[in-house]
């Protein structure tokens, strides 16, 4: 399954069992600009999630993490689009258009 965040500047490539069950259990948290998806209730672990660029350069870099759980026990999570602050829907790729850098977690699983 593929999830693409920051106006699809970070498209990014999930095991697909984290999809087979209950998604709406998946929370999300904006932990200092960066989106954290909390994918515990399907199997997966928290991640965090964000792009950098250099001012010497126009190029993108993609980045993630696993949060630590301090971290991710003090987080705000929620279901909400202001949780899931960079999550883009299709809208937004179709407007924006898609990355052809992709982060591949697919071994995650």
């Amino acid at each position: 399954m593929q999830v693409t965040m920051f106006k699809g500047l970070l498209p990014v490539n999930l095991p697909d069992n984290w999809f087979k069950g209950d998604t709406s259990a998946i929370r999300f948290a904006n932990l200092d600009g960066k989106q954290a998806i909390d994918f515990r209730p399907v199997g997966g672990p928290v991640l965090a999630f964000w792009v950098s660029s250099t001012p010497e350069s126009s190029q993108v870099f993609q980045h993630y993490e696993k949060v630590p759980e301090a971290a991710a026990a003090a987080a705000d999570w929620g279901t909400s689009n202001q949780h899931a602050f960079a999550v883009c829907g299709r809208q937004v790729v179709k407007m924006f258009g898609q990355s052809s850098e992709e982060l591949d977690l697919t071994h995650l699983a």
